[in-house]
């Protein structure tokens, strides 16, 4: 009975003393990267090092995400193009993150299919096939009369096709960070009040 008992006195030892290891080997590993966020410069840290932080930050959405405001544009579907090929592939990245990869992969892959649909030589057929794959109730019948009206509507047609796919993964890539204790800190700074409107406060 005594030698048991120092077997597990010398266990729970061991573990104690691993778990100290662990938790000093993770803080000693604690790196800050400086980083770009929406415009203003940004530290971000947490317990892995500058490449991990660095690819991490890459990934975000203020970084990855492409700018489909014009559909007209081929850069669209180029950025689009460059984002998957970035979130597909990363090497060394927490699997905290794949959801958010690949959920933000499917949305992406969906935004595609729609610009590949406009483009193509009957974009009225090909994006009412793609919409009754996506698009379900009354949201389907507004999708169809838009359609009929021919022109100028792409946007329309675009921001409810947006709705109806993979919901935006953001708050998974912010969720993922936070459980991986990597943090923005960040000051960004209030725009200066113009001459023509004195006094006036930013909201």
């Amino acid at each position: 009975m005594r030698r048991l008992k120092v077997l597990f006195f010398l266990v729970n030892i061991f573990f104690i003393q691993l778990i100290v290891q662990t938790h000093w080997k993770r803080a000693a590993e604690s790196s800050e990267v400086h980083v770009n966020l929406l415009g203003q410069p940004c530290l971000l840290s947490g317990p892995y090092d500058d490449s991990t932080l660095n690819l991490i930050h890459s990934l975000g959405p203020a970084q990855l995400y492409p700018n489909l405001s014009n559909l007209n544009q081929p850069t669209g579907t180029e950025q689009i193009v460059r984002a998957l090929s970035k979130i597909q592939n990363p090497k060394n990245l927490p699997a905290l993150l794949d959801r958010y990869r690949e959920r933000l992969t499917r949305r992406l892959q969906q935004q595609q299919r729609f610009i590949q649909a406009i483009r193509s030589k009957t974009p009225s057929v090909s994006l009412l096939k793609l919409g009754k794959e996506f698009i379900r109730g009354p949201e389907m019948k507004k999708f169809e009369s838009l359609l009929k009206q021919k022109t100028g509507v792409n946007e329309q047609l675009f921001e409810i096709f947006n709705d109806s796919i993979e919901p935006d993964p953001e708050a998974d890539f912010h969720r993922a960070i936070k459980q991986l204790q990597i943090q923005y800190n960040c000051s960004f700074e209030e725009s200066e009040p113009t001459a023509e409107t004195p006094g006036r406060q930013s909201d």
